[in-house]
């Protein structure tokens, strides 16, 4: 997708090659190990055109729990905190964190930009750190954990749309919403953004793609769509439950 070019601390991010991309759940062997251990699985394989205190040089980065849970804890936001299932956080430039303990079964989407990015250990800061700072900015961005169980639904476009809080926490660089088709007829969309990702959390669902085959997609896939290309829900299941990540174009 994209690529780092370090010099000193710059971060360099290309325009990525868009192009529509499906991946299945059933259809992947890729898992592979990563950092502490778990089990990565690549959800865009093109990358159109990857325990110790430690931070990422990242334009954005999303931790979305989507399967048990997870103890993380970061800087200068209070004491550890656990994530389930629906719950998310940004982990904004080069903020340090830990990961803690994690249940069986757990599972996280993770999404970040660039695609692949340096991780720095910092063997120096205690955490939790003293200090409880909610409102500091990390190049701009603010620390933002959203809660699964607080979601405020509203009507948008034909879906039901929970907006998370992460287009004001990156001021505007990212939106990230959970959405629930609102009507039983076929649901139009299309995008302007950079890079447009869907992960479908629960249902089933046919997916129309101008100037493509359409696709069935169920519990597990996610696609990419490029910008300016009407795509379409139809045929869903009651349950369909859509994880939709877009950052704007820098």
């Amino acid at each position: 997708m994209v690529k780092v070019l370090l010099k000193s601390t710059e971060i360099h991010i290309p325009q990525p090659a868009q192009k529509f991309e499906v991946t299945h759940l059933n259809e992947s062997d890729s898992w592979v190990v990563g950092r502490a251990g778990m089990l990565y699985r690549d959800l865009v394989p093109s990358r159109m055109g990857g325990a110790l205190v430690h931070y990422h040089k990242v334009m954005f980065q999303l931790i979305y729990c989507y399967k048990g849970w997870v103890k993380v804890v970061y800087e200068d936001q209070g004491k550890p905190l656990t994530l389930y299932p629906g719950d998310c956080v940004i982990q904004p430039p080069e903020i340090r964190h830990q990961v803690l303990e994690c249940g069986d079964g757990f599972q996280v989407i993770e999404i970040g930009v660039p695609a692949q990015h340096m991780t720095t250990f910092d063997h120096h800061l205690q955490l939790p750190t003293v200090e409880y700072r909610p409102e500091r900015e990390f190049s701009d961005q603010v620390f933002c954990h959203h809660l699964a169980k607080n979601a405020v639904w509203e009507l948008k476009n034909g879906f039901n749309i929970c907006n998370t809080g992460v287009y004001k926490a990156t001021k505007g660089v990212a939106s990230v919403i959970i959405a629930k088709p609102a009507y039983s007829s076929e649901v139009h969309s299309n995008h302007d953004c950079n890079i447009y990702f869907t992960f479908v959390l629960k249902g089933k669902t046919e997916l129309r793609v101008e100037g493509s085959e359409s696709s069935m997609l169920s519990e597990g896939d996610a696609f990419v769509v490029p910008s300016n290309v009407v795509f379409s829900f139809c045929n869903y299941s009651n349950d369909l439950e859509l994880l939709q990540v877009s950052l704007s174009k820098v």
